[in-house]
């Protein structure tokens, strides 16, 4: 599994506004569709995601915060314990396909088909080092820092954004 955020040049989205609605102030998806409209703007960032021998046809504009609201679910996994289980969904309006991650032992997660019969992989399951998928993630979650920073830095001061990175370093 690979995923992975692209651009050749990027510039400081000049006219950008968001907004927060009361009973979203601690609500961390709501934060990441916000760093998602902010990435989306920028028109330069494009967000790339593989797995089980296939590159997917993912967008950054729902794909995007798709995954990363369920990014740290992931990494938890990783300090998990054996035998723990994780359905990565990518949700029926955009995708719409499933990847069940079992933590088989302490340095290894296995990676399979958890669409069913929706979507055939081209292979049923593939193994990922531990390691490699939470140094991966930490680059993933760091680079969307430094994007942000780039395109808009003043989303990287708030609050809940400060929190869900430093989760990631736990």
């Amino acid at each position: 599994m690979k995923f992975d955020l692209t651009y050749i040049q990027l510039n400081k989205l000049q006219n950008f506004e968001y907004e927060i609605y009361d009973g979203d102030y601690d609500h961390i998806p709501s934060y990441l569709n916000i760093i998602e409209d902010a990435f989306n703007e920028s028109a330069e960032i494009k967000f790339t995601f593989s797995s089980l021998e296939e590159n997917w046809n993912v967008f950054l504009f729902y794909d995007f915060s798709v995954f990363t609201i369920q990014l740290l679910n992931i990494y938890q996994l990783c300090n998990g314990n054996t035998k723990e289980k994780y359905l990565l969904d990518f949700y029926a309006q955009g995708t719409e396909r499933k990847l069940l991650l079992t933590k088989t032992d302490e340095t290894t997660i296995k990676i399979e088909n958890g669409s069913g019969e929706k979507w055939k992989s081209p292979i049923p399951y593939e193994y990922v080092n531990i390691a490699e998928l939470q140094k991966d993630t930490l680059q993933f979650v760091h680079k969307i820092k430094t994007i942000i920073e780039i395109v808009y830095p003043e989303l990287n001061t708030l609050e809940m954004i400060q929190k869900w990175y430093h989760s990631f370093e736990e």
